[in-house]
């Protein structure tokens, strides 16, 4: 048996245009039948159903049974049983195995001296260089506030409008889906976090846009386009006794009362 047999070939198609009558069981015996005799000197199993029984892990009745289908791609010779296909690919393999070895140690045997010492003396200096630096890790602490300042607060901002607007009856987002990220990423990008908490504050300070019922079309969308965004800030809706008789009575600083509470409701005092 061959101790270094090379892989062996197997061809798909041919192999199931030549086998399609054969039962699962069959195919199992006859496919590692093939395996074995690969592995054996000349591709041949011996003339001795007792020994291929044993190789195939099967009792002799059961092997009596399979032989004369499995055998019937096989020849009997004078030294065994023989597939002649798998003869001729293994004589193949092995002529190339051949050829390449040949041609492997005749491209050795042409260099010079000189460059076997220079390749063994590189492998050498490799061997004993040392090992490159570790790659340059900054701190965690200098990193950090880079990392910190890149990221928008887009969950806090809509949390924000969410918390704010379950308290007024604006209506609340349950889908944040793309174009609503972007666009607020757009509003906290130009007025930041603290922007953003001063627009909300302003419109829950306007008896317009806070005294019940609010009006239908102020949504999250409305407020984060850009020019209605500019409307709340600039107090565009904090017209008095528009709905309601609802004034919002100055205080010393010049800010509604109703506006002081919606900045203590986002947790910023006016100073």
């Amino acid at each position: 048996m061959s101790s270094a047999a090379p892989s062996i070939p197997l061809f798909g198609d041919a192999y199931l245009a030549d086998t399609h009558h054969l039962t699962l069981e069959e195919h199992g015996a006859y496919l590692k039948l093939l395996m074995i005799a690969w592995r054996m000197d000349g591709c041949a199993l011996p003339d001795n159903d007792m020994r291929i029984a044993k190789m195939l892990g099967i009792t002799n009745g059961k092997w009596a049974k399979l032989k004369p289908i499995v055998m019937a791609f096989w020849k009997l010779g004078e030294n065994g049983w023989i597939q002649t296909r798998l003869s001729k690919e293994r004589a193949f393999v092995d002529r190339k195995r051949e050829q390449n070895k040949s041609a492997a140690d005749a491209r050795w045997s042409s260099q010079v001296v000189e460059n076997k010492g220079a390749e063994e003396c590189e492998r050498i200096s490799e061997r004993n260089a040392p090992p490159p630096p570790p790659p340059e890790v900054r701190e965690e602490a200098e990193a950090a506030p880079q990392t910190r300042a890149a990221v928008q607060p887009v969950s806090d901002a809509l949390a924000i409008w969410n918390e704010n607007a379950a308290a007024v009856g604006w209506p609340t987002v349950a889908k944040f889906h793309p174009s609503r990220q972007a666009a607020l990423r757009a509003r906290l990008r130009e007025d930041g976090i603290e922007g953003w908490k001063a627009a909300i504050g302003r419109a829950r300070a306007s008896p317009f846009l806070a005294s019940g019922p609010p009006p239908a079309w102020f949504t999250f969308d409305f407020i984060v386009k850009a020019g209605n965004f500019a409307k709340v800030i600039e107090g565009n809706y904090d017209g008095s006794g528009q709905r309601n008789g609802t004034h919002s009575v100055a205080g010393n600083d010049g800010l509604g009362v109703t506006t002081r509470a919606a900045f203590a409701f986002l947790g910023d005092q006016p100073h």
